[in-house]
């Protein structure tokens, strides 16, 4: 899968990290007219990327991100039929382009497959988290990139203890705003997992899958939160472009008639 295989539409996850602290922002796929391809391929020539996919911009607030950080390394994942593919250290660049106006532009000539081998949804956190390999009492710092029923994938560093058959000890946060207070509230979360198999990346990092060593209930519920929460956003979003497109094309009709 090739970023330029993304589906118009689709949305996806940016993972940009400095390998201290980590954000997690999501985008949609933008589609490409002709005149905006050129423009693209001629701008980023000198960057030998020949594959490359346009995000909506992506925002803080007012603020545009800016992702050119040398320090900064980035991650694209996307959910196709409920799989992740993930693209790692990839290149994102603002441009503002003759017919789409100014968006973000994500470059990455990997072609990759799938990291699940389980076939279930897995949703995407990108939390940082503690891990404590077999008996030992020192936590390590790991990146949890996402969970599922059944399982969990972690990137840490290539320096870590990494084993098939490894047991772990994970923990993470996850931070919940209160519907009564409005206030946002930590929750610690704890799971045992096994290491079942790994793969290196580009970057002295790996990606890690593991099975968890029995169904967490509290995993289950907080999956299907997220899970239903992205769909709402994705939902609302179809609406305000299918809302937009309307309003456009009544725009041109008025200017027609006059």
């Amino acid at each position: 899968m090739r970023l330029n295989n993304l589906d118009v539409g689709t949305i996806v996850t940016i993972n940009a990290t400095d390998y201290e602290k980590s954000v997690r922002m999501e985008s949609e796929v933008l589609s490409v007219s002709l005149e905006d391809r050129l423009f693209i391929e001629k701008a980023v020539q000198s960057l030998n990327k020949e594959v490359f996919c346009v995000l909506d911009l992506i925002t803080e607030g007012k603020a545009v991100i800016n992702f050119l950080s040398v320090r900064v390394k980035c991650t694209l994942t996307a959910l196709i039929d409920d799989k992740p593919y993930s693209w790692n250290d990839v290149k994102i660049l603002k441009l503002k382009l003759p017919d789409t106006g100014s968006c973000h532009i994500v470059l990455c000539d990997d072609d990759v497959d799938t990291f699940n081998r389980r076939g279930e949804y897995r949703q995407w956190l990108g939390y940082d988290a503690l891990c404590k390999f077999d008996d030992s009492r020192v936590a390590k710092d790991v990146l949890l990139r996402d969970l599922s029923p059944s399982g969990v994938g972690l990137l840490c560093s290539t320096e870590l203890p990494v084993e098939l058959g490894s047991k772990l000890n994970i923990q993470f946060y996850e931070e919940t705003k209160s519907n009564i207070s409005g206030e946002y509230v930590s929750r610690l979360y704890t799971i045992n997992a096994v290491i079942v198999r790994y793969v290196p990346t580009n970057n002295n990092k790996l990606l890690v899958g593991c099975k968890l060593d029995k169904e967490y209930e509290e995993i289950n519920k907080l999956i299907f939160s997220k899970q239903g929460r992205l769909l709402a956003t994705a939902k609302r979003d179809a609406y305000k472009r299918d809302r937009n497109a309307l309003l456009a094309q009544e725009l041109k009709k008025e200017m027609e008639k006059k």
